[in-house]
């Protein structure tokens, strides 16, 4: 069997498909995960606020970025080296910086920061940072998720 971190390409970068975020995926993510606060669902009231439309909710934003990360090449790059990601364990550090608006275009940029053992000889757990962006290139959100995989044999 490999050793567990031999292939993984800490430091590397990979960047995801972009994707954006119409009328509809906006409407049927706010309302899967009822999120409907003003700021979020009314697009009258969000006319007279610095930001003049609705802005996506956080854990929307995540679970977006989460998605678009499947899409950058990270989990073909495991694989070459004969890992594969089994659960997602976590976030840590998740900071919204810009507002996500309906019609925004996101893409995410993620980097295998690290990866450490578990008690299993064969499971570890990576850390991988994602930075997400709109089409003017700001950050609207940035954190860290932890995986756990395992080396094939």
């Amino acid at each position: 069997m490999a050793s567990l971190t031999e292939g993984l390409p800490l430091g590397k970068k990979f960047v995801s498909k972009g994707r954006t975020i119409g009328e509809g995926d906006f409407t049927l993510l706010t309302n899967l995960t009822w999120t409907t606060s003003p700021i979020h669902a009314d697009a009258q009231y969000m006319k007279s606020t610095q930001f003049g439309e609705r802005i996506l909710a956080g854990p929307c934003v995540l679970s977006v970025v989460v998605g678009l990360s499947s899409t950058s090449g990270v989990q073909d790059a495991l694989w070459d080296g004969k890992h594969r990601l089994v659960a997602l364990l976590g976030f840590e550090d998740v900071r919204f910086l810009s507002p996500v608006l309906p019609g925004d275009t996101l893409t995410v940029e993620s980097e295998i920061v690290d990866a450490r053992p578990t008690k299993k000889a064969n499971r570890g757990v990576l850390r991988i940072k994602d930075v997400a962006r709109n089409q003017k290139g700001q950050v609207v959100m940035e954190g860290v998720r932890a995986e756990l995989f395992e080396v094939s044999q």
